[in-house]
């Protein structure tokens, strides 16, 4: 499976390596390495390297975020395949390479991050006028196993606080309602699910091989929709893992292609509305 393994490119002199990312010093932007302001929404990587996407909204001091406990969590791996089944490799903390210095004014940016294993894997960024485009690819490595890599974005439980076992059906819906889901999946289904729809994105009867687009909208994100979808057809999947009902949350996983991953479009769309 070594031929899966992408090369790292233009990885050379200047790098800042075997280190935490540089963080920035100053509010919002605290212990965060890169920082991009929308208007409808906040992206950064902090120096573990893990991101995050704040939603904001109007208030009475002008463009404000929410509350963080809506907050979208991202995380790059790298999985390894042991006795038939993926396994999670945990990235290393001072395994960091990369030129970007801390700034909260960014156009494109990417990482390098060591994983256990010794394994290596390349995160890339480009910010658009409407959205985010973010590459992965897989790099040096001594293991022999299959390895993949991807990108992942927890989808918080939305209404955490709600008693929702106190509530009849009825009001169940009523309080969800305009909240909804909607996946573009790989075999060609559009479909749209409400977050009060008993329905588990994970099934594999649903999911099939995954999906090309998925989308979130609720009152919960300030009205907002979140988007997430393939850069070109073909390039990769993505994947849910949803333990509970669709409006206590899920993780949404995109896989590139191996063999595609550094290939122009193979790339994740993030975008807000």
């Amino acid at each position: 499976m070594r031929g899966l393994i992408v090369a790292l490119v233009g990885l050379g002199v200047g790098l800042l390596s075997a280190a935490e990312l540089p963080t920035l010093s100053e509010k919002p932007w605290l212990g965060f390495w890169v920082g991009h302001e929308d208007k409808k929404y906040d992206f950064g990587i902090g120096g573990g390297g893990v991101g995050e996407v704040h939603f904001k909204k109007d208030s009475r001091d002008g463009i404000a975020r929410i509350s963080f406990q809506y907050l979208i969590k991202v995380q790059y791996f790298v999985e390894e395949e042991l006795k038939g089944k993926w396994v999670r490799r945990q990235m290393v903390d001072d395994g960091f390479e990369t030129e970007q210095e801390a700034s909260d004014e960014v156009e494109s940016f990417e990482f390098v991050s060591t994983f256990t294993g010794d394994t290596k894997a390349k995160f890339g960024h480009v910010i658009g006028r409407k959205d985010i485009r973010m590459t992965a690819a897989l790099g040096e490595s001594p293991s022999k196993n299959p390895l993949r890599v991807g990108i992942e974005f927890t989808i918080p439980n939305l209404y955490r606080y709600v008693k929702f076992d106190e509530m009849s059906e009825r009001e169940a819906k009523k309080k969800l309602k305009g909240d909804e889901i909607r996946v573009q999946w790989l075999k060609g289904k559009k479909a749209k699910y409400d977050l009060s729809d008993e329905v588990n994105l994970s099934d594999e009867s649903l999911a099939g091989e995954g999906a090309a687009a998925f989308s979130l909208e609720s009152r919960q994100i300030a009205g907002s929709e979140f988007l997430l979808s393939l850069g070109k057809p073909k390039t990769g999947r993505i994947v849910f893992k949803q333990a509970k009902s669709l409006h206590e949350g899920l993780k949404v996983i995109w896989y590139p292609e191996p063999e595609l991953a550094e290939k122009e479009g193979t790339e994740l769309v993030l975008a807000v509305k």
